[in-house]
């Protein structure tokens, strides 16, 4: 359930509405301010960009250091973030108006009262921004003064004001609180405290409130969790009341979270395999250096496991949450088999670093894995032709376990090559920077899907066709350079490695020599036709 108090009375903000929550749990009670129509755009982006200002003038420091290192861990490498340190309000300004403005914005300032000497009864800000003026001077900026900074372009998605009194009101000097004004001015979410904010409190708005919201959990429920986070810690228990949530949702929330959650999630997999990727180097020098491994190693292995089964639990909650489309299921399901087919991968480098019984059991565990990750797959074709790489992962996966099934499945080959090289060549949106991006990355992940269908021709009653998977690879470089993202060739990269260093290598899985050394050859071709040039 959600209170939403829509009130224009600043002074209706002294009122302590958030104590209601108190008693129950499933309660949340948000503000919100009347405002002009239509109102101003609001910055969209498929991964959180993310502006961190903060300024400490003298004798007024701040945790910025801290700060930084819970954003970094909250966006887990799937976003940016543009630090402004010392903030003055001339970088401020052009960091709000950069080209691709920020989704979100974090302010960590002290906030101060008014000059002193002010004339009573004059409407005067109630509390002020402390920034730098360049010259190791206070400059004591005032809300009116940061909605000035947001120009007329599109408005960040969030802010969050680590400030102290950000959202008090004085009822004799009635002016504008910051949070006030900023959700005036049109900013969607905006957080902030009415009263002293407490270091302590100040970290929550970043390790749970934004945590949540950049994994696409709804702004409403992660306000909740945050003061739920802040009542549970005796340091940070009278900051629960003080938080103030400003929240204006628009009717297009619940689709753009899915697609959040679902970006989320991938960025989640693909951390987690960068991270079990080196902790099985790790352990691979270990074994090669014919030593016992450290009891924190063998630990590690199975650390890796439960990453990777995180993930999924993940993946199967929004499963669970319902309301998906048939796109958006096979989406998901598209996840938990890639999911899968890496834990199975990580299983089966794990097999070779361990000694008995740890070997056979991870062995196991890689193809089980394995098969899961197929009927993941599959369950992902089946919903749509259209997305060509579950397609591609099912039938690769089918013919890597048995080499004969491809001759069952020739129709499912044509059809996965149809669907693919509809998406390598289709049309450039005439217009719209964001479009004609993202149909880029189709295209270049088009080209990636049809190179290795080409590859594997041989196993579903065609012809060899590597000459045609080469053109693949190259258009697929071509692509990826103008789109300025090296991730497809990457990832083409690493699909083409696992034919040598796991299928290939795993003589009980009977892949056919020809096509590991053609994977082999297409591998080598394609990283060097990515290396950057040689400069003489």
């Amino acid at each position: 359930m959600q209170v939403d108090v829509v009130t224009g009375a600043l002074e209706l903000a002294q009122l302590p509405f958030e104590i209601v929550e108190e008693t129950r749990p499933s309660l949340v009670v948000t503000r919100r301010i009347r405002q002009a129509w239509p109102p101003p755009a609001v910055v969209q982006s498929e991964r959180p960009r993310v502006l961190f200002a903060w300024a400490e003038p003298p004798r007024m420091p701040v945790p910025h250091e801290r700060h930084r290192t819970l954003l970094d861990a909250a966006l887990d490498g799937d976003g940016t973030i543009t630090e402004v340190p010392h903030a003055t309000r001339a970088a401020l300004m052009r960091a709000l108006a950069a080209e691709q403005g920020p989704t979100h914005v974090h302010l960590l300032m002290h906030g101060m009262g008014p000059v002193p000497g002010g004339v009573p009864f004059v409407p005067a800000p109630p509390a002020l921004v402390a920034l730098e003026d360049g010259d190791g001077r206070t400059d004591r900026c005032s809300p009116a003064d940061l909605v000035a900074m947001l120009g007329s372009g599109p408005r960040p998605q969030v802010v969050t004001l680590a400030t102290c009194h950000s959202a008090e009101v004085d009822p004799i000097r009635a002016g504008a609180t910051a949070a006030h004004a900023l959700h005036a001015a049109g900013v969607p979410v905006v957080l902030a405290s009415q009263l002293a904010l407490t270091q302590a409190g100040s970290d929550y708005l970043v390790s749970v409130f934004l945590k949540e919201v950049f994994a696409g959990i709804d702004p409403r429920a992660a306000l909740r969790r945050c003061r739920d986070r802040l009542r549970g810690d005796a340091t940070t228990y009278y900051d629960r009341i003080a938080l103030v949530g400003y929240v204006h949702v628009d009717p297009d929330i619940d689709t753009r979270l899915k697609a959040r959650q679902f970006k989320a999630a991938l960025a989640s997999l693909n951390a987690t395999s960068v991270s079990a990727k080196a902790q099985v180097g790790r352990l691979l020098a270990a074994a090669r250096a014919s030593r016992d491994l450290a009891p924190e190693e063998a630990a590690a292995a199975d650390a890796i496991g439960a990453a990777f089964r995180t993930v999924r639990d993940g993946l199967a909650g929004l499963e669970q949450a319902g309301g998906l489309t048939d796109a958006e299921r096979g989406e998901l399901y598209g996840l938990q088999g890639s999911s899968l087919k890496r834990e199975a991968e990580a299983a089966w480098s794990l097999a070779r670093c361990l000694g008995e019984p740890g070997a056979t059991e991870w062995k196991a565990r890689s193809r089980t894995a394995l098969r899961e990750a197929t009927d993941a797959y599959g369950r992902a074709a089946r919903l749509s032709r259209d997305h060509h790489w579950t397609w591609v992962q099912w039938l690769v996966l089918l013919v890597v376990q048995d080499p004969r099934a491809g001759a069952a499945h020739e129709d499912d080959w044509v059809a996965a090559k149809v669907a693919a090289r509809d998406a390598a060549t289709r049309a450039l949106p005439a217009e719209g920077a964001e479009d004609r991006r993202k149909a880029l990355g189709d295209i270049a992940w088009g080209w990636g899907s049809l190179a290795e269908l080409h590859l594997l021709a041989p196993l579903f009653g065609h012809a060899s066709a590597m000459d045609e998977a080469q053109r693949c690879l190259d258009a697929l470089v071509a692509t990826a350079r103008r789109l300025g993202d090296e991730a497809p060739i990457g990832a083409t990269i690493g699909q083409l490695a696992r034919y040598d260093t796991w299928w290939g290598a795993d003589t009980t899985l009977g892949l056919p020599r020809a096509a590991v050394e053609s994977a082999i050859a297409l591998r080598r071709d394609l990283e060097r036709a990515a290396a950057p040039p040689e400069h003489p």
